[in-house]
């Protein structure tokens, strides 16, 4: 399992009185949550590659009418890194997904990248940018200076308080989108951080499943520990009982370790799972663990 060089989102509700107040002090820009594909656009030598957040080759956006933006747009400055979401108004997100990743140069030639951030290629490779969000936001729209047919910045929008963010988060759910991201005016770049430098709001639902145990636990290359918890339940609304079997993330590596060494711990124990939504074909969109219902057993599901 590949780690994710992502900047990860903290989720609003999970910070504390005094990270929240830190959040804020200066104000930042909220941007509505896309549900896309996370991609980086690599520009160097007047060439663009473009990137997974495990660092796999999207080859199908490359001799792509995007491609062909980007180069347009960059005319003048080399050496950077456009990160933003593959993108395409009115398809699911795994269709999104499974073109991406087709091993086929040009089928991608419908998906958009919508813009939310920059680097230069020194920070791209030392995977962290120290500028802060507001001068790395001006380069970006510097850059590309308005929409293309394929290549657009993500509209952001000043925020001053956490009463604006929940109250833009409201609005773009209660017109069908997922949520909000929030970013404050001195916010870095970390390459696999989950801080405050970048913050989510977004609606989330929860279910306590059947935990079978833990897989693919190892030392990651920054020293943590990788894996997955493997949960199982009846797909939800299926006469016939259909089980679902999927993978979950969030767990501590104290967790990892000591489920890795004894599956007892967790194998057969019901689990709280906390997720964005349901996908269209039933399963988990994004499923994190939050903790053990000892309270329950298999036979109360």
């Amino acid at each position: 399992m590949a780690e994710r060089i992502i900047q990860l989102a903290k989720n609003l509700s999970e910070l504390s009185a005094k990270k929240r107040d830190l959040a804020f002090k200066h104000g930042g820009w909220g941007s509505e949550k896309l549900d896309g594909v996370w991609v980086a656009a690599i520009c160097f030598n007047g060439n663009v590659l473009f990137k997974s957040s495990t660092l796999e080759d999207y080859i199908s956006l490359q001799d792509t009418e995007l491609e062909r933006d980007i180069h347009t747009r960059m005319t003048g400055e080399d050496n950077c890194v456009l990160i933003g979401e593959a993108y395409k108004h009115g398809v699911e997100q795994n269709i999104i997904s499974g073109i991406c990743r087709t091993e086929t140069r040009g089928i991608g030639t419908d998906i958009e990248l919508h813009c939310h951030d920059i680097l230069t290629l020194d920070e791209w490779e030392s995977m962290a940018a120290s500028r802060p969000y507001a001068e790395r936001k001006v380069h970006l729209e510097r850059l590309i200076q308005g929409s293309t047919q394929r290549l657009h910045t993500i509209p952001q929008f000043n925020i001053a308080n956490e009463i604006q963010l929940l109250e833009m988060a409201r609005a773009v759910q209660r017109r069908g989108g997922e949520g909000v991201c929030y970013r404050p005016m001195d916010a870095g770049w970390v390459s696999g951080d989950r801080s405050t430098n970048l913050i989510r709001d977004k609606e989330k639902i929860t279910f306590d499943l059947e935990a079978l145990g833990v897989s693919g636990v190892k030392t990651g290359p920054k020293g943590g520990l990788l894996g997955v918890l493997n949960v199982r339940w009846r797909k939800f609304g299926n006469p016939e009982g259909e089980e679902c079997i999927q993978d979950v993330r969030g767990m501590t590596h104290d967790d990892l370790r000591a489920w890795d060494a004894d599956p007892s711990l967790i194998a057969g124990k019901i689990v709280q799972i906390e997720a964005m939504k349901m996908t269209p074909y039933g399963t988990l969109r994004e499923p994190r663990f939050k903790c053990i219902r000892e309270d329950k057993t298999v036979a109360d599901l």
